[in-house]
């Protein structure tokens, strides 16, 4: 995808293009957990080409919602049936997730007269999936050949600070190379379980609301054992609740054994490293056999441990206290799944060893749930891009272009939608982004509400979310922590998020006619900018941002809050438009 400042039509994301793609890789065997024939990719290809032809346009009013929520959750259910067994053949509880979320569905029909505009999340997870397939395989091939799976390397790290001979840290990077290769080989079915069960809690997280509307009707009746619609989780819950927290914010690190001194070891160690390189020029047998043996040899001395990362602990309590739909979708499938049960969790807090087989368990297992839980955080604190979990918040953000709300009392569906595109750009800007590198983010957003008022509100929306994810500006640990593990991520140097209104009352305006809207974001605060709508008929001017508590501020506005902003000149533009069609009436 080109870096353009408009959006293309080639360009932009469609429901239909991302799954024409996704099934030409389906059907070319380039989806991992779907390279063998079965029944269930059978049922895949059939239902990926019925909804294909059922979006082969995009008038909302003239789709059959049903058809399609039918084909979506039975394509749904044979992905996530084939990524859960690619991870684990006798994989239990696939059916049960299934039930769940048929359930849950029938369960969000009455949620849709929460909102003003409540939007479905069975889809949209579908569409996020095909997102993210999509930008791993073109914008961000390098990264989807080395994702960042936080393995962290201690013994490469360290070796000026503690004296680590060569051999010792060549042996930790043969280690780590060898456990990344293994959970590679389930990256797919990753992506696929982390992005279709992001949002299955997000039903549940809406029962205050739910509640909030019951209260309102029952308090005419004087009704005094009138009892909240919820949950509490027991003393029954907390062992399972405490090994699901350690798992999600386990470190799994590589150190040195305690024996890593033992001069005999060295001495044999490189005694073998002799025969590799007297054999080397001869090959055959025998010199494949020396190989092996000094490969064995050479990771005998390193060890694989596992310590709680307090902050990440932190982050999982507090959404956790506060039933944030992430955490909640993670807990589901931690409970219902019986992978989870293979988790090698052996006290809190507590340091322990691995072999690879349990890192690789742990690492598979441990990314997934934080993915999801990581998706909801109030304080995300991300600057980088590298793992799922990037990718997940990324694709989250950019489904926008199929997210139809229904309003109260309607059962038809509504444009709450914006067309979307991104493009990641590096200082080369030769679009080869790998790990290692400064990148820059671009996202579009074309606006299809249908008033200008829910334009700015998801104007606003949207930028505060950005300001709650990610935190680009870097204190001194993070410049040190950058510089430990650079190679495994890219750092984003910069988000800018372009908007444009389509106003659907006004077709003859010239799409992208006036200069769009934007916020930009930097690690360097001083770059940080809106463009933003003025109290005057298409008014635009450029404002000067600061972050503070988590809210993004106007500078010469005396620091008002871009929220606030947005809804005094919304405000003024409807009453300017209530003013001139007052004038017309006489």
């Amino acid at each position: 995808m080109a870096n353009k400042e408009d959006i293309e039509d080639n360009a932009k994301f469609t429901v239909r293009d991302l799954l024409v793609k996704y099934k030409d890789r389906v059907d070319n065997s380039k989806i991992q957990f779907l390279q063998n024939k079965s029944p269930e990719k059978d049922e895949i290809i059939i239902d990926l080409s019925k909804l294909i032809e059922e979006f082969k346009d995009e008038i909302i009013s003239e789709k059959n919602w049903a058809k399609v929520h039918k084909i979506g959750q039975r394509l749904w259910k044979n992905l996530i049936s084939c990524a859960l067994n690619n991870i684990d053949p006798n994989s239990k509880g696939n059916s049960t997730l299934y039930e769940y979320l048929k359930d849950a569905t029938k369960f969000e029909d009455l949620l849709y007269g929460l909102e003003d505009f409540y939007r479905d999340h069975t889809l949209h997870s579908l569409w996020v999936y095909l997102i993210g397939d999509t930008l791993l395989r073109e914008d961000l091939k390098l990264i989807y050949n080395n994702l960042n799976w936080y393995l962290c390397n201690d013994i490469k790290k360290e070796q000026k600070i503690y004296g680590y001979k060569d051999i010792l840290v060549k042996g930790s990077e043969q280690k780590k190379k060898g456990i990344c290769k293994s959970v590679n080989e389930n990256k797919d079915a990753c992506w696929c379980i982390i992005a279709l069960c992001h949002d299955l809690g997000y039903s549940l997280a809406k029962l205050d609301a739910l509640n909030e509307r019951i209260s309102k009707v029952m308090k005419f009746y004087d009704v005094s054992n009138y009892t909240d619609v919820g949950y509490s989780l027991d003393i029954e819950h907390q062992h399972l609740i405490s090994q699901f927290l350690e798992l999600m914010a386990m470190d799994v690190r590589i150190e040195p054994s305690e024996d890593f001194n033992d001069s005999e070891y060295y001495t044999e160690l490189y005694g073998l490293k002799e025969k590799v390189d007297e054999f080397q020029e001869k090959k055959g047998l025998a010199y494949e056999k020396k190989k092996k043996e000094y490969e064995v040899k050479l990771e005998e001395n390193v060890s694989i441990k596992c310590y709680r990362d307090d902050s990440t602990f932190w982050r999982l309590c507090r959404a956790l206290e506060k039933k944030e739909h992430g955490i909640l979708s993670s807990y589901l499938i931690y409970k219902v799944l019986g992978i989870f049960a293979e988790s090698s969790v052996r006290g809190s807090a507590e340091e322990w060893e691995l072999n690879d087989r349990e890192a690789k368990r742990n690492i598979i297992r441990g990314d997934i749930l934080f993915a999801i839980a990581q998706h909801e955080f109030s304080f995300a604190h991300i600057n980088q891009l590298g793992s799922l979990a990037d990718i997940l918040i990324i694709a989250d953000e950019l489904e926008e272009f199929s997210r139809y709300g229904r309003p109260k009392l309607s059962l038809n569906y509504y444009s709450t939608t914006a067309e979307t595109f991104i493009s990641f750009t590096n200082e080369k800007k030769d679009g080869k982004i790998k790990p290692g590198e400064d990148i820059n983010l671009i996202m579009e957003y074309t606006s299809q509400h249908q008033t200008e008022e829910e334009f700015f509100g998801f104007l606003g929306r949207k930028t505060k979310r950005l300001c709650s994810i990610y935190s680009l500006e870097k204190s001194k640990d993070d410049e040190i922590e950058e510089g430990n593990e650079k190679e495994n991520y890219c750092t984003i140097n910069s988000i800018r998020m372009n908007f444009r209104w389509n106003d659907p009352k006004n077709n003859d305006k010239p799409k992208g006619a006036s200069k769009p809207y934007y916020v930009h974001i930097s690690k360097t605060p001083k770059d940080n900018k809106a463009f933003l709508p003025i109290k005057e008929v298409n008014g635009q001017q450029e404002y000067d941002l600061k972050i503070y508590d988590d809210k993004l501020c106007l500078v010469k506005l005396d620091n008002m809050t871009l929220d606030e902003y947005l809804i005094k000149v919304g405000e003024f533009n409807e009453e300017n438009k209530k003013n001139i069609t007052e004038k017309k009436s006489y």
